[in-house]
């Protein structure tokens, strides 16, 4: 079986931009735990497609077992990729939902015939957006943190403000352009700076800022390893510094069951979601939905003893079915990024 893996950011997604350290960062942590996690499955030939600039550059590159597809900026990004879709037999995709990448990308497979080993490109529209995640979740009675979108709270009565609140992007990734807010005057300069409209509010709640690691199949969710998230705050921008994963919690049968719930109500979730919530004094909220591959990912194999990304091939019927068991321990796995 071919198995085409692309990590948008350093696979040429961004061939024609200036690469952000940040961002690259972040990126080689997940594309090298799946590159070592699918070659070691014996069945597979894998192709991974690489920014040409990050070929000297991108450790996983310097590994043996698979082909490597180069992306120049001559070539252009969108060329190479639709044509090595056609030479594989899956794809797994690692990329932003922002301005719609994702849903794009997903919506290219599918379009294709190619076998796409990740969400339905109409489940990432939906948890794409932050809004329309909390609007289907609060309608389905699933514990949620309020979302409103900034141009709509802004017409409310002032009176009825409280911070501190949030500001992002509706479709950012991770922390990006996440502001704490403390008062009307710092919001009313923040909103000089943006285009309101594609921004939400959501209140600062104190609490574990956490993530549940899940696979989903056609009939089932699998909850892998809940993780702490390490968050930092430095004038007032909010930044993900690591993650541990595989954390021991006393609410494991609550979120197992919680995952089951968002998968009834969103569907097309398939393959490998994250799941961002709040452990409150109230209980757990679910902040929001990644249709996508997470930095927790890359701890997810020592944690558990498993092979998550022979766990997810199996969600899709891809290799013999196994049933996806929680191991008695967790060893807990710190990433720092």
């Amino acid at each position: 079986m071919k198995v085409l893996v692309l990590e948008y950011i350093t696979g040429g997604g961004m061939v024609d931009s200036v690469l952000p350290e940040s961002l690259v960062a972040e990126a080689r942590i997940m594309l090298s735990a799946v590159i070592s996690d699918l070659l070691a499955i014996n069945q597979l030939e894998l192709r991974v497609l690489c920014d040409s600039r990050l070929l000297k550059q991108t450790p996983a590159v310097e590994c043996s077992g698979y082909e490597c597809v180069p992306v120049t900026k001559a070539q252009g990004f969108d060329a190479i990729w639709k044509e090595t879709i056609d030479r594989v037999d899956a794809v797994f995709i690692i990329a932003p939902e922002t301005d719609g990448t994702l849903e794009y990308l997903c919506a290219t497979v599918e379009a294709s015939g190619t076998l796409l080993l990740n969400c339905s490109s109409q489940a990432v529209k939906i948890a794409a957006s932050k809004l329309e995640t909390y609007h289907r979740l609060l309608a389905n009675d699933i514990p949620v943190l309020p979302t409103c979108r900034l141009n709509a709270w802004r017409l409310n009565d002032e009176s009825q403000f409280t911070f501190p609140q949030v500001v992002k992007p509706d479709d950012g990734v991770g922390c990006e352009a996440m502001t704490v807010v403390s008062d009307k005057q710092s919001l009313d300069l923040l909103i000089k700076s943006l285009n309101p409209g594609n921004f939400i509010v959501q209140p600062w709640v104190a609490g574990q800022a956490a993530s549940l690691s899940v696979i989903y199949d056609q009939r089932d969710a699998y909850l892998l390893t809940y993780n702490q998230q390490l968050i930092e705050v430095k004038q007032d921008r909010i930044r993900l510094a690591g993650c541990r994963v595989g954390v021991y919690t006393e609410c494991w049968g609550f979120y197992q069951a919680l995952v089951l719930r968002i998968a009834e109500c969103l569907h097309g979730l398939r393959g490998y979601v994250g799941i961002d919530i709040i452990e409150t004094a109230d209980g757990p909220m679910v902040v929001e939905i990644n249709p996508r591959l997470t930095t927790s990912y890359a701890g997810i194999s020592r944690a558990m003893g498993v092979n998550p990304a022979e766990m997810i091939l199996k969600s899709f019927g891809t290799l013999s079915s196994r049933s996806v068991v929680k191991p008695e321990r967790l060893q807990c796995q710190s990433i720092l990024i």
